[in-house]
């Protein structure tokens, strides 16, 4: 692994840093659901769910938040972290998230995922949060590694099933008597 701070330039990002960051994020998205449930989904709607989803989160009544773009020394953008504010789910506790972490293929394994959750955890702290969290796919291991790598810890596993027309799999259950 490279220096990473000599090869990056991390600022926070500009408006003209969102659309790049919406095309990796729907990228990022279809990696996540894996090759078997993004071949049933059409790019369009996966377009279209993480565009609600950002504004959601960027608009009036959304998350604080913040979002820190790295540029190589041609000044490209090698890759992305963003970052919010969340009540953790059970204790309600303020914490920060980190909603997207990319690196580009080709800076990948020279230490800039590193250095954006750095910054992340610096936005953090600058906040008074003493908490952050991710979520990451199973089956990315190499995210998985660098995490740990970092001191992230698995705390829970979500698990999806694929059910067709909202019966197979599921248990067979009578309906209701309606004795009177």
């Amino acid at each position: 692994m490279s220096g990473g701070k000599d090869l990056f330039r991390i600022e926070a990002a500009t408006p003209t840093d969102r659309r790049w960051m919406l095309d990796r994020l729907v990228e990022t998205a279809f990696l996540t659901l894996g090759p078997v449930r993004s071949r049933s989904l059409a790019p369009a709607a996966v377009r279209k769910r993480v565009v609600e989803e950002t504004a959601g989160i960027e608009g009036p009544g959304g998350l604080p938040h913040q979002a820190f773009v790295a540029r190589d020394r041609r000044g490209w953008r090698a890759g992305y972290v963003w970052v919010a504010e969340i009540r953790e789910e059970f204790t309600g506790r303020r914490q920060a998230f980190i909603l997207e972490l990319y690196v580009a293929t080709r800076h990948r394994r020279h230490g800039l995922g590193r250095l954006l959750l750095a910054e992340a955890e610096r936005w953090a702290e600058g906040r008074g949060l003493k908490r952050i969290a991710l979520s990451v796919a199973e089956h990315n291991a190499p995210a998985r590694a660098l995490y740990t790598s970092l001191g992230y810890e698995p705390e829970t596993r979500r698990m999806g099933k694929d059910i067709q027309g909202g019966r197979t799999g599921a248990p067979s259950v009578p309906p209701r008597s309606r004795a009177g």
